[in-house]
């Protein structure tokens, strides 16, 4: 069975929130969910994906270089998904992870 995942909506913001204060060294509200989603170039349909207890943001950052946020327990479906919108916007990917997220990052 596949991972259903769908661009998130205002009223996800809640869990997305927590699921990024999980991961962060610092609290993470729904304001702050929603400002990042009206960031120029950011269009929340095309760039975020919600999943069951993850979920990613893929942003250009120009010159052909995207950067994938990722926050929760991503699965399979949801790296795949980030990894190919990212290559959408251009071929150099950055990403990188906060400590807490070791754990997590080494059961993929």
């Amino acid at each position: 069975m596949s991972e259903t995942l769908r661009a998130p909506r205002e009223e996800d913001a809640a869990v997305i929130a927590q699921l990024l204060s999980d991961s962060w060294p610092e609290p993470i509200d729904e304001a702050r969910v929603l400002q990042d989603w009206s960031f120029p170039g950011v269009n929340v349909e095309t760039d975020a994906r919600l999943g069951h207890g993850s979920y990613a943001l893929v942003e250009s950052l120009g010159d052909e270089r995207a950067w994938i946020g990722i926050a929760g327990r991503p699965t399979a479906a949801l790296l795949d998904w980030a990894e190919l919108r990212a290559r959408e916007m251009g071929p150099r990917l950055v990403s990188g992870a906060w400590a807490t997220q070791g754990e997590i990052l080494h059961e993929l």
